[in-house]
């Protein structure tokens, strides 16, 4: 069972698993990547945290404190990768990279292909012009 909290904008997830509670807050994710039937979640100030469950459910809870906003910050890119767009700061098609960063000193360079990296850019692009 997964819970959500909105206290004072603080968007925090809670996944009940079986033997512990884990507390995810949401604005504190940087990416997530998909490895096989685990994912890899990481966290903008560092630390990792591996969960036991697909890309495609992390993504749908990760989802749920935003459902009544107008913008989802989480946005899937290519089939094992969610970034939060909220730390995106640079994209290169050439290089094949996507930069993540707090503009604190925390930041995270990925590698993406270019077709995942071109389609992001043109659908960030388009929605950005309504």
């Amino acid at each position: 069972r997964v819970g959500e909290s909105r206290r004072r904008s603080v968007m925090k997830v809670y996944i009940n698993l079986r033997d512990e509670l884990i507390v995810i807050d949401t604005e504190m994710v940087a990416y997530v990547n998909a490895n096989s039937n685990y994912s890899d979640i990481y966290f903008i100030k560092g630390g990792k945290r591996t969960l036991s469950m697909t890309i495609s459910k992390v993504e749908s809870l990760l989802r749920q404190p935003y459902s009544s906003l107008d913008e989802i910050p989480f946005v899937r890119i290519g089939r094992s990768l969610l970034i939060n767009q909220k730390y995106l700061v640079h994209i290169d098609l050439l290089k094949e990279k996507l930069l993540l960063s707090d503009y604190d000193g925390h930041s995270y360079l990925l590698s993406v292909s270019k077709f995942s990296l071109k389609k992001y850019k043109d659908l960030f692009l388009v929605s950005r012009e309504d």
